[in-house]
């Protein structure tokens, strides 16, 4: 009854004009993994069994995609959080809510990534490191030049191209916080860079 009612709750908020995957009494049908408790995604998160552990990972990427594909406004609910990210994020919460449901939790995540989505699709650019290619949506490029502009970092152009004052931008911010001086806005750089408080 909880997870359905935060569900409603949430879906509401992100599609008021949709038509929403509920029947008229509110009710809806839970599936798979979704309906495990929080201390079994933890238990499997922190063991070493990767079957297990895919079917959780999997139905939170159905579970943004579908967002995704159905709620307004919404081209990505996850700008620059990869799946690991998401899944590190989902052990931290469980572990502080061991009888929450899984598909509970995933719906709070859901809920808490809402104001930053992406609500327009943009394009991804590929950046290297190291030989390794790594792919950025143009817009978070633009949202993290006007981070760093915040924090007296960056002074060029925030206009999503990743130029080397970007880079240099970056490796500064990231030599300054401790992090891998990669020069590229990689997930651990992001999570760090979007808490940080503007600058008074």
């Amino acid at each position: 009854m909880k997870l359905r009612n935060l569900a409603i709750a949430v879906m509401l908020l992100f599609s008021a004009n949709s038509v929403l995957a509920i029947d008229p009494s509110g009710a809806f049908a839970v599936k798979g993994v979704g309906l495990s408790k929080c201390s079994a995604f933890v238990d499997v998160a922190k063991g070493k069994d990767h079957t297990a552990l895919s079917r959780y990972v999997g139905w939170v990427a159905g579970f943004i995609s579908a967002s995704n594909q159905n709620v307004a406004k919404t081209f990505d609910l996850t700008p620059w959080q990869n799946i690991r990210t998401l899944t590190l994020a989902l052990v931290n919460h469980c572990d502080k809510n061991a009888d929450m449901r899984f598909g509970e939790a995933v719906v709070r995540m859901a809920a808490s990534l809402f104001a930053d989505r992406l609500t327009e699709k943009s394009i991804l650019l590929p950046l290297e490191h190291e030989g390794k290619k790594h792919y950025v949506y143009q817009e978070s490029v633009r949202r993290t030049q006007a981070k760093l502009s915040e924090l007296g970092l960056y002074t060029g152009d925030i206009d999503g191209q990743f130029n080397d004052a970007t880079k240099q931008a970056v490796t500064t911010f990231q030599t300054e916080n401790k992090l891998s001086a990669t020069g590229l806005p990689d997930q651990k750089t992001m999570f760090v860079l979007m808490r940080k408080p503007k600058k008074p």
